[in-house]
């Protein structure tokens, strides 16, 4: 694949959820297009990802990207940094095992 995609309807289920899909285009240093639900909080728009709301904006970053390779490895590269950096699982394990314990703590 030369570009990941992302493409779903706001909704209760968009909005509470992480996408793992992003995560795992970010983890192959793809540039991506995503609607703007349920992304890690780390991605900063036109920095690791392009979003799009709404066909013209679809259509438009298409463009982008078919127009320009370096736009594309920048993505790639900035986004993969963002996995490396928050989502590895070295770095949040202890993250988690403390959110655990506090849960855990109140039973």
């Amino acid at each position: 694949a030369d570009i990941g995609i992302y493409a779903v309807e706001d909704n209760v289920y968009s909005r509470g959820k992480l996408s793992m899909k992003t995560l795992d285009y970010a983890s192959c240093g793809l540039p991506q297009i995503c609607s703007p639900f349920g992304l890690s909080p780390y991605f900063k728009k036109n920095d690791e990802i392009l979003l799009a709301r709404n066909d013209e904006e679809w259509i438009d970053a298409f463009k982008k990207l078919y127009k320009s390779k370096e736009l594309r490895q920048k993505l790639g590269v900035n986004s993969n940094k963002i996995v490396e950096n928050f989502h590895e699982i070295s770095k949040s394990y202890n993250d988690f095992k403390k959110l655990i314990r506090n849960l855990w703590s109140k039973f």
